[in-house]
């Protein structure tokens, strides 16, 4: 088992389906039985 450490942002979360990509990305990484860490930022908008 390892610890793993992954960070999301920009287009890995900018809409529904990339978020469940990255779900799906952790649930192997779980399945395998390694530990995990991450974090995610999702940058605001502007008009």
């Amino acid at each position: 088992m390892a610890l793993s450490c992954k960070k999301f942002g920009g287009t890995s979360v900018q809409d529904l389906d990339r978020i469940r990509a990255v779900a799906e990305r952790i649930r192997n990484t779980r399945a395998e039985g390694h530990q995990l860490g991450g974090c995610s930022f999702r940058a605001q908008r502007r008009h």
